[in-house]
C-alpha cells in the first residue's frame, strides 16, 4: 500500500545545503500512516544533493529494529521493506544486518553518480510500534533518524491517522535537535485524520525530528493477551533447562550463604549523639546500605553545603553549585575530595548528561568502597559464580531449544527466577564483618537520636548552637539514613516562627513550609532525583514510554536509525 502525500519541491540553486556543507538532504518528507490493525506503513522521500563526495553511489539508510525497554529487556519490531526507488523509479539495493537493526544501501556499486539532485524513496511496512496507554493509543516516532552524517535542509513528518478520529480528541508535539534534546523548532497542524509537522530551521548533521501523536483508543486494535505473550517468548528465546540445574545452584548459594553471608549479631543498641569518628554522611549512607547509591553523593554535597563551603542555586531545568572559601582542613577524606574535584561553579540541568558530576560520582564511589573495605565482605566470588552458573544454564537452554511454545514458557520461568535468585543472593552475600557491626550498631544509635531525641534535649546537649544551627548539623546525615522528612517536620513550627532562610540555599523554593517542612519545600528533594537523573540513561523502546508531556525528547520513539552516502 502506498501513502500519497504531498511532498514540496525544492527549487535547484548553486548550493542550497545549510552550514556551509557540499552534500545534504534537501527535503526529508516523511509519511506514516496508522492502520487499524496497528501496523505502520512508512514512506520516506528523501532529496539529497550530491557533489561526488560521500554520495558517489547512493546513500544508506540505517533502521533500529532492537531495543532495551525500561527494565533492560530485549523488544524487537517487525520490518518489511516494500518498495526502493530513485527519481520515481526502481534502483539496485542490498541489505546489511547491524547489531541492533538493518542498513539499507541505495544504488549500484558499480555507477557512481554525476553530482546533482537525487530522490529516494523508501516504503516499509513495521509493527510493534503503537504505545497502548489506557483510554489512549499513541504513535511515537523519529522520522527522520539522528544519525545522518550531513545536514537536513528541511524535514516534514505527516502521520495519518484512521478514519472517524475527531480532531478536537488527538494530541500532538514533536522535538527537534539530538539526542535527548526537546527543541521545538518546528510547526504542526492538523486536518482530518492528518497531522503535519514541519522543522522550522535546518538540521545539523546527528539532529533529527521525532513527532508524537495521541489519539483516543478504539481505533486501533490493541494486540491480544497472545499476541502479547507471542512476542515475550520471541524476544526471549530458549529451551527448556534441566530443572536440576536451577536446584544446583540454589543449593550453592545455600550453603555459601550459610558459610560466609550471615551477619555477625548485632550488639546493643544505645542512643549515639553523633556519627561514627570521621564519617561522612556519604560513608555512613554506604554502611548503611551497604552499596553505593547517588544519595550517598546528594548528603556530602549538602554537608558541604551547611558547612558554608558550598551554595546551591536553583535555576530552571536544574541548580548551580557554587564553590565558596572555607576551612577544610577538618572535612572527611571523601567530602574533601568532592571540594577539590568540584569546579568554581557547576551547572546541572535536569535529564543532560554532566561529565565533571560523573567524574565526582565514580571517584566518591572508589573512595567510599577502599574506605568500606575493612567494614564490609561483599563475598563477590561466590555471586559470581552463581551468576556464571546461571548464564551457562541459559546458555545451554538457548543452544537445545526446539522452539516449542511450551519451552519457551518454562525457560522463560526459570530465567526470571534466576534472575530474581542472584539478585537476591548478591544483596544477601553481603555482610559486615565484627568491626563493620560494630560501627553499623553505632549507626543505628545515631539513626535511633536522630528520631527520637526531643529538641529540648538536644539544646541541652548543644547549648552553644541555636535551632538552625542544629537542625542543618544533622540534616545531611539525616538524609543520608532516609529520614529527613521525619528530622525536618519535628523543626518545622520553630523554624517559620524564626522566619528561617538557610544561607547555603537560594531559589523559589527556599520559603518554609511546615506541612511538609523544609526539606522537600526548598526543593532539596528534587536535587536528590536530579543528581540521580543526570548521571543515569535509557534506552526506550516505542510504545513503552509516551512521547507526549516531559517523557519526550528528539530522538525517542520508535522509527530512528539515520544513514548517509556510499
Amino acid at each position: 500500500m502506498l501513502l500519497v502525500l504531498l511532498t514540496v519541491s525544492v527549487p535547484d540553486t548553486v548550493n542550497p545545503c545549510p552550514y556551509g556543507y557540499e552534500e545534504c538532504i534537501v527535503d526529508f518528507h516523511s509519511g506514516i500512516k496508522v492502520l487499524e490493525n496497528a501496523s505502520v506503513i512508512v514512506k520516506e522521500d528523501i532529496k539529497v544533493r550530491s557533489a561526488g563526495k560521500s554520495i558517489k553511489h547512493g546513500i544508506y539508510r540505517d533502521f533500529p529494529l532492537v531495543y532495551k525497554d525500561r527494565w533492560g529487556n530485549r523488544f524487537s519490531v517487525e520490518f518489511r521493506l516494500k518498495e526502493v526507488l530513485l527519481n520515481d523509479k526502481p534502483v539496485k539495493y542490498f541489505t546489511k544486518n547491524l547489531k541492533n537493526g538493518i542498513r539499507i544501501y541505495i544504488g549500484d556499486k558499480e555507477k557512481t553518480l554525476k553530482p546533482g539532485y537525487y530522490k529516494y524513496t523508501l516504503i516499509y511496512e513495521t509493527k510493534r510500534q503503537i504505545g497502548f496507554f489506557g483510554n489512549r493509543d499513541e504513535i511515537y516516532w523519529n522520522a527522520t533518524g539522528n544519525g545522518w552524517n550531513f545536514p537536513i535542509r528541511k524535514a516534514e513528518a505527516v502521520v495519518v491517522l484512521p478514519e472517524g478520529i475527531p480532531e478536537d480528541s488527538v494530541k500532538y508535539v514533536a522535538y527537534t535537535g539530538g539526542q535527548g534534546e526537546r527543541g521545538k523548532d518546528y510547526r504542526a497542524f492538523i486536518h482530518r485524520n492528518m497531522v503535519v509537522f514541519r522543522t522550522t530551521r535546518p538540521l545539523k548533521p546527528r539532529e533529527g525530528l521525532t513527532v508524537a501523536v495521541s489519539f483516543p483508543s478504539g481505533y486501533v486494535q490493541p494486540p491480544s493477551l497472545w499476541e502479547r505473550l507471542y512476542w515475550i517468548l520471541k524476544d526471549n528465546r530458549g529451551s527448556f533447562i534441566a530443572i536440576l540445574g536451577f536446584i544446583l545452584i540454589l543449593l550453592f548459594y545455600m550453603w555459601a550463604w550459610g558459610r560466609y553471608g550471615k551477619d555477625p549479631a548485632r550488639g546493643v543498641i544505645m542512643p549515639r549523639f553523633k556519627p561514627p569518628d570521621n564519617f561522612s554522611p556519604a560513608m555512613v549512607r554506604y554502611m548503611w546500605k551497604m552499596e553505593f547509591d547517588n544519595q550517598a553523593l546528594v548528603a556530602n554535597l549538602i554537608d558541604l553545603a551547611v558547612r558554608g563551603l558550598l551554595r546551591i542555586e536553583e535555576m530552571e531545568g536544574g541548580y548551580r553549585i557554587v564553590k565558596l572559601d572555607g576551612d577544610v582542613e577538618n572535612l572527611p577524606e571523601d567530602e574533601r575530595l568532592i571540594y577539590d574535584m568540584l569546579p568554581d561553579v557547576l551547572e546541572i540541568e535536569k535529564g543532560k548528561y554532566n561529565e565533571i558530576l560523573e567524574s565526582i560520582r565514580s571517584a566518591l564511589k572508589t573512595r567510599l568502597s577502599v574506605k568500606g573495605a575493612p567494614f564490609v565482605r561483599f563475598n563477590i566470588q561466590y555471586t559470581a559464580i552463581g551468576w556464571i552458573f546461571s548464564i551457562l544454564l541459559i546458555f545451554l537452554a538457548f543452544y537445545f531449544s526446539s522452539g516449542g511454545i511450551s519451552e519457551f514458557m518454562v525457560i522463560f520461568l526459570i530465567t526470571g527466577v534466576l534472575l530474581v535468585l542472584n539478585i537476591a543472593f548478591y544483596k544477601w552475600m553481603k555482610a559486615p564483618t565484627r568491626e563493620g557491626r560494630r560501627i553499623l550498631d553505632e549507626i543505628e544509635g545515631f539513626k535511633l537520636f536522630l528520631e527520637k531525641t526531643e529538641k529540648e534535649r538536644l539544646k541541652k546537649l548543644y547549648p552553644e548552637d541555636s535551632i538552625p544551627r542544629i537542625f542543618e548539623r544533622f540534616l545531611p546525615y539525616a538524609l543520608a539514613l532516609g529520614i529527613e522528612e521525619n528530622w525536618a517536620g519535628r523543626f518545622s513550627d520553630e523554624l517559620e516562627s524564626m522566619g528561617y532562610e538557610p544561607e547555603w540555599y537560594v531559589g523559589s523554593g527556599a520559603g518554609f513550609m511546615p506541612s511538609r517542612g523544609f526539606l522537600y519545600a526548598s526543593g532539596i528533594g528534587r536535587i536528590t532525583s536530579g543528581l540521580s537523573e543526570v548521571v543515569s540513561s535509557a534506552s526506550t523502546p516505542p510504545g513503552s514510554t509516551s512521547g507526549m508531556g516531559r517523557g519526550g525528547y528528539s530522538g525517542g520513539g520508535g522509527g530512528g536509525g539515520g544513514g548517509g552516502g556510499w
